[in-house]
């Protein structure tokens, strides 16, 4: 499917600024009117200043017209694959049945997918939250064996000092008893 993109004579984008039913008096509009269809609002068919306008690929450009609703895809009226299927043609009414269809797919879809965004949300919270426990529960194991460390060398150095006091006390008793005799 092919999408044109065509400027808006003046007269038209003014129309369509006022919110007006468009007149097909003058040539330039008879002509986007051929190209177009039968749609009676420009604004239906045209969105900030141009008209995008769908065309066949098979049929040289020829302008989608009409619906297959078994296929659920629309083309031109050249097109013969979808002569025995259930067509209608793309008319205001037609266009809203689809697009309120469209809507109630989009509303039935966007309920579990906002589900799922939220739980993503929860998920993407939760991991937050365990990244920032685990540094949290590292730098207090740190800490407990830093103070542990400490308390161990504390200990290691009275043991020391004890040991040196008592070697010292008992090499002092021994040299005495090596000079009496």
């Amino acid at each position: 499917m092919l999408i044109h993109r065509v400027s808006l004579p003046e007269q038209v984008q003014n129309d369509l600024n006022e919110g007006q039913p468009v007149d097909s008096g003058s040539p330039e509009k008879k002509q986007l009117l051929s190209w177009h269809g039968s749609c009676s609002y420009w604004s239906k068919i045209y969105l900030c200043n141009f008209a995008y306008v769908q065309v066949c690929r098979s049929h040289s450009g020829e302008v989608l017209t009409e619906l297959c609703h078994d296929c659920e895809t629309i083309f031109c009226g050249f097109c013969s694959e979808h002569a025995e299927h259930h067509t209608e043609q793309l008319t205001d009414t037609a266009i809203s049945k689809q697009r309120d269809e469209l809507f109630q797919l989009l509303h039935t879809v966007g309920e579990p997918v906002t589900k799922v965004l939220q739980s993503l949300n929860t998920v993407q919270a939760v991991m937050k939250q365990l990244g920032e426990n685990h540094a949290s529960s590292r730098r207090e194991v740190d800490r407990v064996f830093d103070n542990l460390f400490a308390v161990v060398e504390r200990q290691r150095q009275l043991a020391l000092s004890e040991l040196d006091h008592v070697f010292e006390t008992k090499d002092i008793v021994l040299q005495q008893q090596a000079s009496i005799q």
